[in-house]
């Protein structure tokens, strides 16, 4: 099994064990899962757009409408990219990208949640040609709905973004999410 996968499973199971921990009160726990896509620009590669998956978990008490929100994005991509520095350069790059956020939801009706997200990211462009691979560490933030459409069904979409370096001058990550998911009561 793959990291990306271990990493979706945890980012599922935590909040579970969270929410079935509570006492007797009544708890629930929505969780979604979707595409995600992003879209990079950097000194490295211009136009980086990798595809891959978010796991979300909203858990909050059933009387309240303040809950928690957990997120993991995964995003990747293979391609041949234009390096921007002058001259001109073209290399063949892999590119990784996965955040975990954290941060607190609100019940607007009994149809809709919206959320706030922030966490940590990780980036890796490794540039095959070269044998080179550069790490980078940042912020993630975002913010996203839920809107229930049937029951216990749910549409999730969410937008997050990543300025990727300790200066904040390195890759500007714009990556969305649209996902399903199911409320478990």
């Amino acid at each position: 099994m793959n990291k990306t996968y271990k990493a979706a499973i945890l980012a599922a199971v935590f909040p579970l064990t969270y929410s079935l921990s509570a006492s007797a009160d009544e708890y629930s726990l929505s969780l979604s899962l979707g595409a995600a896509n992003q879209i990079s620009s950097n000194e490295i590669g211009s136009g980086i757009q990798g595809s891959g998956l978010n796991v979300k978990a909203v858990t909050r008490k059933s009387s309240e409408p303040l809950g928690i929100v957990f997120s993991y994005t995964g995003t990747s991509d293979s391609a041949e990219y234009t390096i921007s520095s002058a001259p001109l350069i073209t290399a063949d790059m892999d590119y990784k990208y996965r955040s975990f956020m954290v941060g607190p939801s609100y019940d607007l009706n009994d149809r809709a949640t919206i959320y706030g997200l922030i966490g940590s990211s990780w980036a890796r462009a490794k540039i095959n040609s070269a044998g080179v691979s550069l790490d980078d560490k940042g912020v993630a933030y975002g913010a996203g709905l839920q809107y229930r459409i049937y029951n216990d069904f749910l549409i999730d979409a969410h937008y997050e973004n990543t300025t990727m370096g300790s200066t904040g001058d390195g890759a500007d990550s714009g990556t969305y999410s649209i996902g399903i998911g199911y409320i478990f009561r």
